[in-house]
């Protein structure tokens, strides 16, 4: 979570939270850490919209196909400049 205090919150909040980040309805939830009855510090849920941030606090960027395809051709051409001799593996 990004906010560094802790509360003590009911579960319809965390519900709503958890469903206010993901954009719609979260699938599997688990509410972690109780506190009282109904009542716990945390939730912990999967969200199925697509191009999502996992946390608010990191981002993680979406690589499109073009950066999917640049990447795996720079990795193949090292990976052949590693065995014709042109680099040495130790440099890795």
């Amino acid at each position: 979570m990004c906010n560094a205090t802790r509360r003590c919150v009911n579960e319809t909040f965390l519900l709503e939270s958890a469903t206010k980040e993901c954009g719609q309805r979260i699938e599997n939830h688990t509410f972690e850490q109780s506190c009282g009855i109904g009542h716990f510090f945390a939730i912990d849920y999967t969200c199925c919209a697509p191009y999502k941030y996992h946390e608010e606090c990191v981002r993680v960027p979406v690589l499109d196909e073009t950066d999917k395809h640049k990447y795996v051709d720079l990795t193949n051409k090292t990976v052949e400049m590693a065995k014709d001799g042109e680099i040495g593996l130790q440099e890795w």
